[in-house]
């Protein structure tokens, strides 16, 4: 069997809008990923040099983890919305 038979296929596009809640872990996700971006474009005044691109870096961290996070949410909530098959 080919590699190209065995694929999964591709997700489908969403064509309509869609309403979904945050639960309590995705909002803490999404807070946490606005403090880190924010963060991360106005460091504290004190830092300078290898500290403060030392401290951008770790924001950058936080929030990609923390975008990461609300990315999976979105992607299994609307997979449950569109009927498909969950990878648990």
């Amino acid at each position: 069997m080919s590699t190209e038979t065995s694929r999964k296929p591709a997700p489908a596009l969403l064509t309509e809008p869609l309403t979904l809640t945050l639960d309590h872990l995705t909002l803490g996700d999404l807070n946490a990923y606005r403090q880190a971006t924010h963060a991360e474009q106005w460091p504290p005044a004190g830092l300078t040099g290898p500290d403060r691109l030392a401290y951008i870096k770790q924001q950058r961290r936080l929030a990609d983890k923390a975008a990461l996070g609300l990315a999976l949410f979105l992607n299994d909530q609307i997979a449950r919305h569109l009927g498909e098959k969950i990878e648990e």
